[in-house]
Parts: C-alpha cells; sequence; structure tokens
C-alpha cells in the first residue's frame, strides 16, 4: 500500500464511517461513499 492511501483510508474511516454512518446512523450509497473517498 501507499502511505498516501493509508493516511486517506483511516480519515476516510474516522470521518465517513465512525461519525456520518456510526455515530449519526446516517445511510449512505456506495456512489457517495466512493466519491467521499475520492475527495480525500
Amino acid at each position: 500500500n501507499e502511505p498516501r492511501f493509508d493516511v486517506g483510508y483511516k480519515i476516510f474511516c474516522e470521518r465517513i464511517i465512525r461519525q456520518r454512518l456510526i455515530v449519526n446512523q446516517e445511510v449512505l450509497r456506495m456512489s457517495q461513499l466512493t466519491r467521499s473517498f475520492s475527495d480525500l
């Protein structure tokens, strides 16, 4: 893995997976998740 993606993935997990999906219990489409990851 490239370090750039490791950092991006950790940020994605914290901001999107943990905060939005688990804490806020939001429902997001896979396309939204993909776009969010790509925008990091």
